[in-house]
């Protein structure tokens, strides 16, 4: 007989995308028991996750204990998210937010972990070990795995750990000789507080890995921004896609989301909106104020054209393909130079200059245009303005 006895494991541990979702189905008045059906978890989780996370605003003081209508009507613990008479009301007010629920939640994991365990005789005797290995100018590793003792009662990761707290009475010169400091990366530099849940929801950067391990073949087109000076008015909208390496570009208004938008319109206008959302697919930028509202352009005319997702806060990593190629921009526009006097024919002249030079892969050689040309067709390159250039005329300058 088959087995069916299979089922999907709910899990326990809440990420950030999960809590952009809590927040988002709170705001759309979702029960605790739909949220937890809606992300395959506990109801207790869910719960809990809510009630540890809590910002609470105290109103007027007497007015304390004094319940509002939609509290009288649902409960006590009803939360004020998206209620229409908060910005008036003068009772305490209960908010739960995802940004702020992913630092308390780091928090209270890094102080979890910081938690010392060590009896006053254990932590003696360590410092003992410690001290001895100063005098005799071992390095931490080397008296640790020389000392059977030591072993049993610290690993020696945890050992870096209390000596980075400065636990115990050892000089700094010994410290900085005995090992180089791990920099730990800030979990919290990817939670980005600008946004609303309603921007980020299905739009995260794991949404956007777990999109592409079902769609693998799906080209990415990244999405960057180049500024000149910073009294400039005027900055460069760049385009990389990730299958062809081509990459275009448009002028827009600086910090400006509405410009950024009427390009993308105009394009998806120019190819049409059919061929448009058979071209790009996914749009993947970061968390620029140029893209706040690159989202909207997801459907257009009730037509879906395309799925757009942000990454992680301050991780230029995410797309680095596109800030790797824009050193080669970097050849033509240099740094702190104005680019209030580029129009757009010029900016199609570098990048049609860029898109023709010729890479070597495990393929052979070949030229972003070329790949471009055979997967897209001549009209896609007409309508971001790019065209062929001999390799031999091909320059880096103005």
């Amino acid at each position: 007989m088959k087995n069916n006895s299979k089922s999907k494991t709910k899990k326990k541990h809440l990420e950030y995308s999960d809590r952009i979702k809590i927040n988002f189905y709170i705001n759309q008045n979702f029960s605790v028991n739909k949220i937890a059906k809606e992300l395959n978890r506990s109801p207790s989780i869910i719960c809990r996750e809510i009630q540890r996370n809590i910002i609470v605003k105290e109103g007027n003081p007497l007015l304390k204990g004094i319940l509002c209508s939609r509290q009288i009507e649902r409960g006590p613990e009803t939360l004020c998210n998206k209620c229409q008479k908060a910005a008036y009301c003068h009772l305490t007010k209960r908010y739960y937010d995802c940004h702020k629920a992913q630092e308390m939640a780091d928090k209270r994991q890094k102080e979890k972990t910081s938690k010392m365990s060590f009896s006053h005789e254990n932590l003696k005797q360590i410092e003992d070990f410690l001290i001895d290995a100063d005098l005799r100018r071992l390095s931490i590793y080397q008296a640790y795995i020389s000392n059977p003792k030591i072993k049993n009662i610290v690993s020696l990761g945890y050992l870096y750990k209390l000596v980075e707290k400065d636990v115990f009475a050892v000089s700094k010169v010994f410290i900085r000789e005995s090992y180089k400091k791990k920099q730990k990366q800030n979990r919290n530099i990817y939670i980005d507080s600008c946004k609303p849940p309603e921007v980020l929801f299905n739009r995260t950067y794991q949404d956007f890995k777990i999109y592409m391990k079902k769609h693998k073949n799906t080209d990415v087109f990244e999405i960057d921004s180049v500024i000149g000076k910073l009294d400039d008015k005027h900055a460069i909208l760049t385009v990389f896609s990730r299958n062809t390496h081509l990459q275009f570009g448009f002028i827009i208004n600086k910090s400006s989301s509405t410009s950024v938008n009427a390009r993308f319109k105009e394009l998806f206008e120019n190819l049409g909106l059919f061929n448009s959302s058979l071209i790009f697919k996914v749009l993947l930028c970061d968390n620029g104020y140029e893209f706040n509202e690159l989202y909207k352009i997801e459907d257009i005319n009730k037509h879906h054209v395309c799925r757009v997702f942000y990454t992680r806060a301050y991780a230029a990593t995410d797309k680095s393909r596109c800030e790797r190629n824009h050193r080669v921009l970097r050849r033509i526009l240099r740094k702190g130079v104005s680019l209030d006097d580029i129009t757009q024919y010029d900016l199609n002249e570098y990048f049609s200059n860029i898109n023709s030079m010729t890479f070597i892969n495990e393929n052979g050689s070949y030229t972003p245009y070329d790949h471009a040309l055979k997967s897209y067709g001549k009209a896609f390159l007409n309508a971001v303005g790019i065209r062929k250039i001999d390799s031999n005329k091909v320059k880096l300058t103005k």
